[in-house]
């Protein structure tokens, strides 16, 4: 089952954006230029509908898979990177106060996605 992902933005999140991320930064250019949602099509058929809990929104983990090839990051390195760090954060639509557990989820998604 394809979990969905909440965009819309707290006014705490909106905040914290705002104020602290960089004017101009090459991720905030590929956010706002590519239209990361033809993951989730892409990859229906890979997901069963009936059974299973929601997974993980697709568009995220294909993101923190951009960020581990662009950076040159690990798994492990990436989930750090994507608690801590307020651009990647946002890069991949996190809110926040989300927890960023997506360690065992995007390593299983590249072993599939090398198939």
């Amino acid at each position: 089952m394809i979990g969905k992902q909440n965009k819309n933005a707290n006014f705490f999140d909106s905040y914290v954006f705002d104020n602290l991320l960089p004017k101009k930064h090459i991720l905030l250019d590929i956010k706002k230029e590519i239209d990361f949602s033809f993951v989730e099509e892409e990859v229906r058929d890979l997901y069963d509908t009936k059974n299973g809990r929601p997974a993980y929104p697709p568009e995220v983990l294909f993101k923190m898979l951009f960020l581990e090839f662009y950076y040159n990051l690990s798994d492990v390195e990436v989930v750090r990177e994507c608690q801590v760090n307020i651009l990647y954060r946002y890069f991949i639509d996190l809110s926040i106060d989300e927890e960023c557990t997506f360690r065992y989820n995007a390593c299983r998604v590249q072993k599939e996605v090398r198939q």
